[in-house]
């Protein structure tokens, strides 16, 4: 862990949504960080940990099903990484992104000035970044 990140690790439970939550918005306002970028940046987040916990492990709730969250500050951006070790991304007949699907994505894109998904051999790993105006 790099110096200053904070991270948490949790099984992927519906209860646990609220966990994060609650935390992303609490170090939000240790930060005082502007309603509007916490209120983004909380629902960016909830949107992808709550894909995590539909989709990644296929609502099988499992201690071993992991959420990995990492938040971090600098200077004026607010850097957040959303990771699962699940099935990743499901894919149609012909090994392309279902295009009926990730609307969860779509909306946190759309809260957020970079969004990255990072596809790793087991899970996949979400970066984002807010510039804090």
């Amino acid at each position: 862990m790099k110096k200053n990140n904070i991270e948490l690790e949790m099984p992927s439970k519906l209860e646990n949504i609220k966990i994060i939550r609650d935390f992303l918005r609490k170090y939000l306002e240790i930060e005082k960080i502007g309603k509007k970028s916490s209120l983004q940046l909380i629902s960016a987040v909830d949107e992808l940990v709550t894909n995590v916990v539909e989709h990644a492990y296929k609502n099988k709730e499992n201690e071993d099903n992991k959420i990995k969250f990492l938040v971090n500050k600098k200077e004026n951006k607010v850097y957040l990484t959303i990771e699962d070790f699940g099935t990743g991304f499901i894919k149609n007949e012909n090994n392309e992104k279902d295009p009926d699907r990730g609307m969860g994505l779509k909306i946190a894109k759309g809260m957020v000035d970079e969004f990255k998904v990072v596809n790793k051999s087991i899970g996949t790993k979400i970066e984002i970044i807010k510039e804090l105006k």
